[in-house]
């Protein structure tokens, strides 16, 4: 009995040495996202005048965190595409589904050209009930259509292989995204919106060959270009669609 002990004993000390230390660098990071976050300048084009309006809503990747100049964020990016455009930006850091829709009230109500809803990495990170995020994403989505001639909606890429998460972990995280992709998919099939598919596999995931080039300091939100790699599926999403603004 005591030779099976031993080197279970043993591998449980392992075990917890390797979880004690991953908690310890998720919580080093966490704290440099809130850095990040604090520092956050998110992009607006103000030309309230304008007819082309274009409102990008959700989360930090909305709000652009992690970009040096906001103009290389996607809103920059969109306002760069259309220069004469106003381009309102409610992206806010931390935002889950639920929390945007609850503030939809506070969006503009002037008729919008498109609204890019860019929200879904805090469920994906939080373990938000599949069921809730379908439910508040066709609710959002609705609200949206009302308001815009044209709706995309997206979330993240592939969370799981992002250097934020410790490899132990990152699986999971690459599950959730899966499941919450799908989600997305149906609400797109349903309700006719543009879903802009930003996920890709480990092995075809662009920003793994150079993670310091794509990634931000906390290894989770996005550099310049790690959004420029966004906007190019944005805008490719909106040429498909036969979206002008």
């Amino acid at each position: 009995m005591k030779k099976i002990f031993w080197p279970i004993a043993i591998l449980m000390a392992i075990l917890a040495a390797v979880i004690v230390k991953d908690i310890k660098t998720v919580m080093e990071r966490v704290k440099i996202s809130e850095g990040l976050a604090r520092g956050n300048k998110p992009y607006t084009q103000n030309l309230p005048q304008s007819e082309q309006r274009i409102l990008i809503l959700g989360d930090s990747a909305a709000a652009g965190v992690g970009a040096d100049n906001p103009r290389d964020s996607i809103a920059g990016r969109l306002g760069a595409d259309f220069p004469e455009a106003y381009v309102i930006n409610q992206g806010m850091p931390g935002r889950d589904l639920s929390e945007l829709l609850a503030d939809f009230p506070r969006y503009p109500t002037k008729h919008l050209k498109l609204a890019v809803i860019m929200v879904g990495a805090n469920d994906i990170i939080n373990f938000t009930r599949i069921k809730n995020i379908e439910r508040d994403l066709r609710l959002a989505v609705e609200k949206a259509t009302l308001m815009a001639n044209h709706v995309l909606i997206l979330h993240s890429g592939n969370l799981g292989v992002a250097p934020f998460f410790p490899k132990t972990i990152g699986w999971i995280y690459t599950l959730r995204t899966l499941q919450v992709r799908r989600a997305y998919q149906r609400v797109a099939q349903e309700t006719g919106v543009i879903y802009v598919d930003l996920y890709a596999s480990r092995r075809d995931d662009p920003f793994l060959k150079d993670t310091a080039k794509f990634y931000a300091s906390d290894g989770l939100h996005l550099t310049d270009e790690g959004y420029g790699v966004w906007h190019k599926k944005i805008r490719a999403a909106m040429q498909d669609a036969n979206i002008k603004i």
